[in-house]
């Protein structure tokens, strides 16, 4: 068996028609030149082999909705899977860029009033987005989220009404798969976190 057939059947373990199943990507390996109409630096040759290694995880899974920040990183990882599967609703939302670290445990607490605003910004983000999540999405459905690593470590404790800065934040490899079921009044499982099965070892990073 491929190490994508393989991560295909891991995915579809841990699909459950009683919960909510979100899955969550990081993007692949940045540090490409800009992209106009994007933000931030786009992916390396090895990020565009991530993506489409991805791509090949998701080709036959069920998939409900397709979500990716709106920055090139994050855009260029969630195509080639919108590509294969272009009949899954696709959206690009701001509410999914990348958030700072101050929101995470061992990390310098924001003292100036624009850091503050700024975090204060981007936890209203995240909420927007569960909100979102709640209101759009049903049992039953998967959600896919092309994402940033930040993001993740902010987004998985705040789903559990848990502080961020008291969480254990999450590893994610670039391309790397975090699979969450969410069952409304109970807090997420976390089913699968930062997955590299789809890749190749040299890909992994």
């Amino acid at each position: 068996m491929t190490g994508v057939a393989e991560s295909q059947l891991i995915l579809q373990r841990y699909l459950d028609e009683e919960a909510l199943t979100l899955i969550l990507v990081r993007h692949g390996h940045k540090g490409g030149p800009p992209v106009e109409g994007l933000r931030g630096p786009s992916l390396l040759p090895q990020g565009h082999r991530q993506a489409q290694c991805l791509a090949r995880r998701f080709a036959s899974l069920p998939l409900d909705q397709i979500y990716c920040s709106d920055m090139a990183r994050a855009y260029q990882t969630a195509e080639p899977i919108h590509a294969l599967r272009p009949e899954v609703p696709f959206e690009v939302m701001p509410e999914l860029r990348e958030v700072a670290g101050q929101h995470l445990p061992g990390r310098p607490v924001g003292r100036t009033k624009e850091v503050r605003q700024r975090m204060a910004q981007e936890r209203d983000a995240v909420g927007r987005f569960i909100q979102r999540l709640r209101h759009d999405h049903r049992p039953g459905q998967v959600v896919l989220a092309v994402v940033h690593g930040n993001l993740i470590r902010l987004l998985v404790p705040t789903l559990a009404g848990i502080p961020p800065r008291r969480s254990v934040p999450i590893s994610t490899n670039n391309s790397s798969v975090t699979l969450l079921s969410l069952v409304e009044g109970k807090p997420p499982r976390i089913q699968l976190a930062n997955c590299t099965r789809h890749l190749d070892v040299q890909d992994v990073d």
